[in-house]
């Protein structure tokens, strides 16, 4: 579907078996169960709040200008966020593979994060990571230019 400038999609108690895009400005997701993949792309000066949801194969944020907020949240195969104006904060998430940040343009915080791997490159603010327990072998920073604070990396 075409984008719709100023557009907002709310979304809760849904259960989604087939992957799913959203591209509305302010995505809010509350309480939902997405069997496949979840997509949130595009939009404008809005935001991405994802809540108390499962997501059995990946999430993706792509290409987005406003701050996302995933809370309480577990995946399958992966999360990843790229191209994002905003800041990013991660609480409470857990998942089965990785977590990938490319060309954030803010902060990130990551907060009670259980993954296989955590990369993050191009981070133009700064980077706060506490609770972290990562089941695989990596945990790698690139080109961040603003502070790195981490506490309690398992």
């Amino acid at each position: 579907p075409k984008h719709q400038k100023n557009s907002i999609i709310e979304v809760e108690n849904v259960t989604f078996s087939e992957p799913v895009v959203f591209e509305e400005d302010c995505v809010s997701i509350m309480n939902s169960h997405f069997q496949s993949d979840l997509t949130v792309s595009h939009g404008g000066n809005g935001f991405t709040w994802v809540t108390n949801t499962t997501i059995e194969e990946s999430l993706g944020c792509l290409q987005r200008r406003g701050d996302a907020f995933i809370g309480n949240v577990s995946y399958g195969r992966g999360l990843g966020f790229s191209a994002i104006r905003g800041d990013v904060k991660l609480a409470d998430v857990n998942g089965q593979r990785g977590i990938f940040m490319d060309g954030i343009d803010g902060s990130v915080w990551l907060e009670d994060i259980e993954s296989l791997d955590i990369f993050l490159a191009t981070v133009l603010g700064s980077v706060s990571a506490s609770g972290i327990d990562v089941l695989g072998d990596d945990v790698e920073f690139y080109n961040v230019l603003g502070d790195v604070w981490i506490d309690t990396l398992d």
